[in-house]
This record gives structure tokens, sequence and C-alpha cells, in this order.
């Protein structure tokens, strides 16, 4: 697969107005290294190999900033709660 020409700039967009952007997908993580690289996403805000039926703990994870390792933990420190908004490819 390759990200959508505007992909880049959108999750740019977001970084610059202070939004953490995090991919779930069910892909190998190699796979999903890859595309995150393309479109500006750090590899450590990836979550791979994510299957469908666990896609909607990850989100919660984020929601309540906990299970992501150091960063998380420093973000739910900072905001008891997340708002999180989901994008997909289909």
């Amino acid at each position: 697969d390759t990200p959508r020409s505007e992909a880049k700039a959108a999750v740019r967009g977001l970084q610059k107005a202070g939004i953490d952007v995090y991919m779930i997908t069910g892909d190998t993580r190699p796979s999903a290294i890859a595309m995150a690289k393309l479109v500006g996403i750090r590899p450590e805000n990836v979550f791979a190999q994510v299957l469908p039926n666990e896609k909607a703990q990850r989100i919660s994870d984020l929601q309540s900033s906990v299970g992501h390792g150091g960063q998380m933990a420093a973000a739910a420190a900072a905001s008891p709660s997340r708002i999180v908004a989901m994008g997909g490819d289909g």
C-alpha cells in the first residue's frame, strides 16, 4: 500500500496543532513502521498486529493514557483523560 498524497501533510498539521498521532493496524510491525515513516508518525506511536476486536481496547488505552510505556504515563500525569479521534482507510 501507499499513503494518500495528502496523508503526510495531514499528520504534520495535526502534530503542529499539538495532537499526538497514533497508528493502530493489523499489519505487521515492519510494514506499519514503514508506512508510519512515510507519513511522519513516530514508531513508538504505532500499534501493529492488532486484531479488529482488539482495536477498541487500544483506543480505550489511549483515552486513559495507560499501557504504552513512559510516554503515555507522562501524558496521564499531565491530563487524566484524552480525546481520541479515529480515521481509517476503509
